[in-house]
């Protein structure tokens, strides 16, 4: 399954080596700052377009790969049953990247929450101002997500409404 985490000013997704193989892409990294919206997908096969360049995709199981989809240029890594995190970007080589996780909803709200940080009168473009380097993982087994939303540098209403939009139902 796919790794997301936030390093230094970069969203990186790194691929299994399965899904590498797939997709003929290791990693894919955006910048933070280039970050314009961060959501969750409950169906991703439905909103992924199965035209591949390169990539691999079979209808209905998974997508993996490069896509051109409405003038845009996407990377997907989807598989049928998971919710995806949608990262929109703009000024990158990638205009969206979608990729299927089990806490789909935890990253969304974390990555969110990041945005929210950056915004008007704050200074921190991704790393919050402080400078730090620190290396925020996702990892593969349950348990605390290591990228926290007070971490994230939200103001407390912001991380509660957030969570509280973004928790399923």
């Amino acid at each position: 399954m796919a790794e997301l985490e936030v390093n230094g000013n970069d969203v990186v997704v790194r691929l299994s080596r399965v899904e590498a193989l797939a997709a003929c892409r290791r990693e894919v990294r955006l910048p933070v700052r280039n970050l314009t919206m961060v959501h969750v997908e409950q169906c991703p096969l439905d909103a992924v377009s199965l035209l591949r360049l390169p990539g691999l995709a079979w209808p209905g199981a998974f997508a993996f790969g490069s896509r051109r989809h409405n003038g845009r240029h996407e990377f997907v890594a989807v598989r049928a049953g998971l919710p995806a995190v949608v990262l929109d970007a703009e000024g990158t080589l990638w205009d969206r990247v979608v990729v299927s996780h089990r806490q789909a909803v935890d990253i969304a709200a974390e990555l969110a929450a990041l945005l929210l940080g950056r915004g008007p009168g704050n200074q921190g473009h991704g790393d919050h101002g402080n400078g730090s380097q620190e290396k925020r993982r996702r990892s593969r087994q349950p348990g605390p997500t290591g990228l926290t939303l007070e971490r994230a540098g939200a103001p407390a209403r912001a991380r509660r409404q957030l969570v509280g939009e973004l928790s399923p139902s």
